[in-house]
């Protein structure tokens, strides 16, 4: 309460001092193809209330602005939003168009953001997650060409980016790195999809200012801007997923009040309840799942600061197929090779969540302080906490009647983390659209169970970053440096005595990029990157048995950091009525640690695959190749093929766990009449045998390959500009085609999921 106090007091106190402000823009916003007025289109200073609708001409006029840099940003009903960055030193006339309705015919839009104009964010926009509502969030992402799942059976997933998971794929959620227990390959992330407005995914370690270590890529969760009108707004969202009964809502409300001109607010929350899935020959035991989540935010803003009080909570249970957990050496062998679970595995349709199963809650607090100094750009303070339980529940109780009885996880964690960090982008002389920035965090993990698979550790961690864009003529360049400073404490139980280990690490990242455009139609950006990261808790310390991956894990302390040396480009070709984007990548990674099996092993909680942190010298390059066509008009073509190799250099063999080749391909067409629009989609999802294994290292060979259908129909309504309503109908794996998956933790136990229909319907007010 003290530091809100003080905030609040100095905003004051430096309101009284704010300059004169007498400048004035207004020009008018049509529509990119036609030429047509954009009717009451809206037009706002970005991290302000400052706002206008235009008239029905498309006419606007805003006035009593400041001399400085101010990102404007440009909406209207059924059209891609789009945002310009000027320099205001006297009034301008500035006119806009509007690509209409570009957002609802591709689904991914691939940007050179302006002020990193040598990197690629591919995004997935608010109208492709309504699409993927009720997915997981590596579901929604893997829309994205180049961005895989790893699952662990079919409930838990998380995104893999050319090749790399876990910790060398950063999350950044509201601005602030998600921190929880990520390292394991079925702990999905904890974020709740519905509370963002889109997603931004940076592949590469390009992304330096956002987090170290990011080999992947980072993925940015951005919330929808605050209103800056008065009144109240929202959304309703609801569906059904016929396959496991899933039902899912989420309800958003928003708004500003004229009695408090400098504040705006929102709340939203979602929940879900799914049971058992359904192969297309059983249901899988035990594979329920529910969740409830729910976040808030508070905002002030003026002419020079705007401010941000946050806070979320993530709430999820997820049952564990009990297949996956076998008593013996011989029942799991047979387990592998058998075509179908055992009968007792098997099961009728049910929502309850048995043993074994694991408990996740995730909160955040945050806020974050934005200051815009005259002709100097932008100055953002953030200090956030966090704090993540995570409790894993073997399938069978402890034989003591008395623990048994109070039914507490065999695994139990609980992590609490602390950041601060302060970025200033500079818009002036020497250091024009430079960024500069230091972070720090603090991580304390604590065993909360008998079983420490993870020990006890503090982790601390110094970061600075420095990058630079120039812009010329013919081309544009970049560069960046990045330095962290890792230490870990760390308390492990070894052979009945408490053992202290003390670590530090320096990572380096530096990186370098150039960008050039042929007359608007052609661009090309490459960049080079030479990147660090320091191995991550589990790497070193875990031991024993990991009850959510069915699996034995043990690390290595003697790791030390790993070197990743990539050079990827990108060719964007837009012509006329086709979008053509090639991404080829590069990356030999000195050190590589990776997770090897050792085959199979016995321990009193049963037979379980068992694996060893290794490190190796390995190569990884792949193609992700996308287009989009519209051959004919309210049709539209688009394909996405990516093909990844992952070699191990060392022992001149293949890197295990890599994704297959995939291709897919989507025809869609929409109709547009006065306020309604009809749009349908049909396409076809193929992803081939991974022919690129290690049978030394390999539990089972690789599955099959496997082709899936999918189609869609959508339907949208707009009752005024402010309100619509969507109701879609999907279907996926239309043939209920029996298949498993390379990149299913559990694929040597059951058959994934079979055909599922899907309602969604949606109302925005």
């Amino acid at each position: 309460m003290k530091l809100f106090l003080l905030i609040i007091s100095f905003l004051g106190f430096l309101s009284i001092y704010a300059q004169d402000c007498n400048l004035t823009i207004s020009g008018t916003v049509t529509d990119e193809h036609d030429g047509s007025d954009l009717s009451f289109a809206t037009i706002s200073i970005l991290g302000t209330t400052k706002g206008v609708v235009a008239d029905f001409y498309g006419k606007y006029e805003m006035s009593g602005l400041c001399k400085g840099p101010i990102t404007l940003v440009i909406q209207h009903l059924g059209c891609e939003p789009d945002t310009i960055s000027i320099n205001l030193k006297e009034s301008e006339i500035l006119h806009f168009k509007l690509e209409h309705h570009a957002e609802e015919l591709r689904e991914i839009a691939i940007e050179a953001a302006r002020k990193e104009p040598t990197i690629v964010k591919s995004t997935i926009s608010s109208t492709s997650l309504f699409e993927n509502s009720g997915k997981p969030m590596a579901a929604m992402l893997s829309e994205i060409n180049g961005v895989s799942q790893l699952n662990s059976g079919s409930n838990v997933s998380k995104p893999m980016i050319s090749g790399f998971k876990n910790n060398r794929v950063k999350i950044i959620n509201h601005g602030v790195q998600l921190q929880s227990q990520q390292w394991g390959d079925e702990h999905a992330p904890e974020v709740d999809p519905f509370a963002a407005n889109e997603y931004e995914v940076i592949k590469g370690a390009a992304g330096i200012k956002y987090a170290s270590g990011a080999l992947g890529g980072v993925v940015i969760a951005n919330p929808k801007q605050l209103p800056f009108q008065y009144g109240i707004g929202g959304a309703v969202h609801s569906m059904y997923a016929s396959n496991n009964r899933m039902l899912y809502s989420g309800a958003t409300l928003e708004g500003k009040i004229k009695q408090l001109p400098n504040f705006a607010w929102r709340a939203q929350g979602s929940w879900k309840k799914a049971g058992y899935n359904q192969t297309p020959d059983y249901y899988l035991k035990n594979t329920a799942a529910k969740e409830l989540n729910g976040s808030a935010l508070l905002a002030y803003t003026n002419d020079k600061w705007n401010v941000n009080f946050y806070y979320s909570q993530f709430n999820t249970e997820v049952g564990i197929f009990t297949g996956a957990h076998i008593g013996n050496l011989t029942d799991l062998k047979a387990a592998i090779d058998r075509k179908q679970p055992r009968a007792a595995d098997r099961s009728a349709f049910s929502y309850k969540i048995n043993r074994p199963h694991q408990r996740v809650i995730h909160e955040m607090a945050k806020i974050d302080a934005t200051y815009y100094p005259e002709n100097s750009g932008k100055i953002q303070l953030t200090v956030a906490r966090q704090f993540n339980i995570r409790e894993e529940f073997d399938k069978d109780k402890p034989r003591n009647k008395d623990l048994a009885e109070l039914d507490i996880p065999e695994f139990s964690l609980g992590l609490e983390t602390y950041t601060a960090k302060v970025n200033w982008e500079i818009d002036r002389n020497a250091l024009k659209n430079a960024e500069v920035g230091v972070e720090f965090q603090n991580i304390t993990n604590t065993v909360n169970s008998f079983t420490d698979f993870i020990p006890d550790y503090q982790h601390n961690q110094y970061a600075a970053f420095f990058v630079k864009d120039w812009k010329a003529t013919i081309f544009n360049y970049s560069a960046g440096l990045r330095f962290d400073y890792t230490d870990y404490t760390v308390d492990k139980l070894i052979n009945r005595r408490l053992e202290r280990f003390e670590m530090d690490f320096i990572d380096f990242t530096a990186t370098a990029g150039i960008n050039k455009n042929w007359k608007e139609k052609h661009q090309l950006f490459i960049n080079a990157v030479v990147a660090q990261r320091a191995p991550a808790i589990n790497e070193l310390f875990s031991a024993g048995l990991h009850h959510g991956a069915a699996s034995l894990e043990f690390g290595n302390n003697k790791l030390g950091n790993e070197t990743s040396y990539s050079l990827n480009a990108d060719y964007i070709l837009k012509h006329k009525n086709i979008t053509l984007n090639s991404y080829f990548y590069f990356k030999y990674i000195e050190d590589f640690i990776y997770l090897s099996p050792n085959g199979l092993e016995l321990t009193i909680r049963g037979a379980y695959p068992s694996y060893q942190w290794k490190n190796t010298n390995a190569l990884i390059g792949g193609i992700d190749q996308s287009i989009d066509w519209n051959f004919i008009p309210n049709f539209q073509f688009s394909s996405q093929l990516s093909l990844l190799w992952g070699n191990n250099l060392s022992s001149n063999n293949y890197l295990i766990n890599m994704p297959s080749h995939q291709w897919k391909n989507t025809l869609h067409y929409q109709i547009d009449k006065d306020t309604r629009r009809w749009s349908f989609k049909f396409g076809n999802q193929w992803v081939g045998k991974q022919q690129r294994y290690n049978l030394e290292e390999e539990i089972a060979k690789p599955p099959e390959a496997y082709s899936l259908l999918f189609s869609g129909i959508n339907f949208k309504t707009y009752f005024t500009n402010k309100s619509n309503l969507t109701i879609s109908l999907e279907g996926e794996n239309l043939l209920n085609k029996k298949y498993r998956d390379y990149l299913n933790r559990f694929r040597y136990f059951a058959d994934e999921r079979g055909r599922d229909l899907i309602l969604r319907i949606n109302y925005q007010f």
